[in-house]
């Protein structure tokens, strides 16, 4: 049984490696995937623990309550165990976004939808969403995001904040 067999068999499994020691020893290390989100289609459907590298790894039925939910457009696409459904380069976006706003105004992202492969919606515990542009330098959206945060949208008025765009490159908007 080779490495990929055993990844092809055990899709909880990120990473195997297999050594022999002469004459009558075999050595497993095994690296288990650890569970970042719970995905699920836009279109509904069954939902899988996922990654931080974008790869489904159990089937959950339903989204639990209270998870971090990442979703994606998918066009009648069957969603088997063990499969990359998001790309990494998306996957490092999000966390980027989800570790900076918790980490700078202590603000949890519930859930993050790719909708189009240049537009992230995310929404906040506080109810409002944030506009990104995949295709667009994603650390100057931040940067901008940062500044509204700081500068312009206080606590107060976070209460009633509906969304903050940050799609476009010399603009953000926030309504």
């Amino acid at each position: 049984m080779t490495s990929q067999d055993i990844l092809d068999k055990f899709p909880q499994i990120e990473s195997v490696k297999v050594s022999k020691r002469f004459p009558r020893t075999i050595i497993l290390e095994v690296k288990e995937r650890s569970p970042f989100a719970v995905f699920c289609r836009t279109d509904g459907g069954k939902c899988f623990r996922m990654d931080e590298n974008g790869t489904v790894f159990e089937e959950l039925g339903q989204a639990p309550e209270n998870v971090f939910i990442v979703r994606q457009l998918m066009e009648n696409e069957e969603i088997s165990v063990g499969q990359k459904v998001v790309e990494k380069n998306i996957m490092d976006i999000i966390s980027k976004v989800k570790k900076n706003l918790g980490d700078n105004f202590q603000i949890d992202i519930r859930e993050a939808a790719v909708l189009t492969p240049y537009r992230l919606n995310m929404e906040t515990a506080e109810n409002w969403q944030i506009y990104f542009n995949i295709d667009s330098e994603i650390d100057l959206q931040i940067a901008k995001m940062n500044l509204l945060l700081k500068d312009e949208i206080s606590l107060n008025i976070r209460k009633t904040l509906q969304y903050i765009d940050l799609r476009f490159r010399d603009k953000a908007y926030y309504k």
